[in-house]
């Protein structure tokens, strides 16, 4: 049984993948810049004509199909998987998650969607190990008090 946790913001994606004890891992990257540095462009508006073009408006196009792009790519990812397990900080988990409806069967296979902050690799990997197998994770054992 294949099993996944999805940790997503709408920089990267990263995979942690568990088949059978062992681990993989895989980080996608969106590839999507919100606001993108041209060279030599000081306003809004480049100069094209005389009249001008509206730049913002093309940019926040290009991001949001970005963005698609790269929750599609995830999603066909995690297709082979049986089950799924989502987290992340901002609402691109939601996105994911709405994307995965679009692909039959997958969405079903979604076991828990939520908050996670900004987290290190291996702190991904115990929260899905954790979510997956809470029994074999081993708690921090208590000291005994002193007096």
């Amino acid at each position: 049984m294949r099993k996944v946790g999805v940790w997503i913001d709408k920089k990267k994606a990263k995979v942690i993948r568990l088949t059978n004890g062992k681990i993989s891992r895989k980080t996608i990257n969106s590839g999507a810049d919100r606001k993108p540095r041209v060279k030599g462009e000081k306003s809004k508006k480049t100069a094209r004509t005389l009249i001008g073009f509206d730049f913002e408006s093309n940019q926040r196009r290009k991001y949001q199909e970005d963005l698609k792009r790269f929750f599609k790519d995830v999603a066909n990812y995690v297709s082979g998987d049986d089950e799924i397990y989502i987290c992340g900080p901002s609402d691109a988990r939601h996105l994911l998650e709405k994307e995965t409806r679009n692909i039959a069967g997958l969405y079903s296979r979604i076991k828990k969607v939520e908050t996670a902050g900004y987290l290190t690799d291996n702190q991904i990997v115990a929260r899905v190990k954790k979510f997956f197998d809470p029994v074999r994770v081993k708690k921090k054992r208590k000291l005994p008090k002193r007096h």
